[in-house]
């Protein structure tokens, strides 16, 4: 199983299949406690700058897995990985919502010519339990 132990692995891990897109897709990676990667699904295909997304979408695939913790990922067909503030928004409510169901929302990585991380750029709260680092 693949594993992801920090932001970098998830942007080379999914680089491939979202940068090329010239339209916006949203996914949800569901991660092990010991952050293999259990399974991902597109959960959302929007236009060229937007993809509305209901949290619904997103946590009946996460909890009929019975995932412990799960990963955002969504690409800019623009190029800038910069969040917007829908981003931002979005990503809040989404790691409210994942703490109600018990559910660790690591990281929302957005995909572009390169990559941003919410929990890298300090607008996730930390979990209790971040991704373990394979140097440990």
């Amino acid at each position: 199983m693949k594993k992801v132990t920090c932001s970098q692995d998830v942007f080379e891990l999914y680089y491939k299949e979202l940068s090329p897109r010239r339209h916006e897709a949203f996914m949800v990676v569901l991660v092990s406690s010991q952050s293999e990667i259990l399974g991902d699904k597109l959960v959302g295909l929007g236009g060229k700058a937007e993809c509305i997304i209901e949290p619904s979408q997103i946590f009946r695939y996460v909890l009929l897995e019975a995932a412990p913790r799960m990963i955002l990922i969504h690409n800019h067909p623009s190029g800038n990985t910069c969040p917007s503030p829908n981003d931002v928004e979005l990503t809040k409510r989404l790691a409210e919502i994942a703490e109600l169901v018990g559910v660790c929302l690591l990281d929302h990585v957005i995909i572009g010519d390169g990559y941003s991380s919410m929990r890298d750029l300090g607008l996730l709260p930390e979990p209790e339990l971040y991704l373990e680092r394979a140097a440990e």
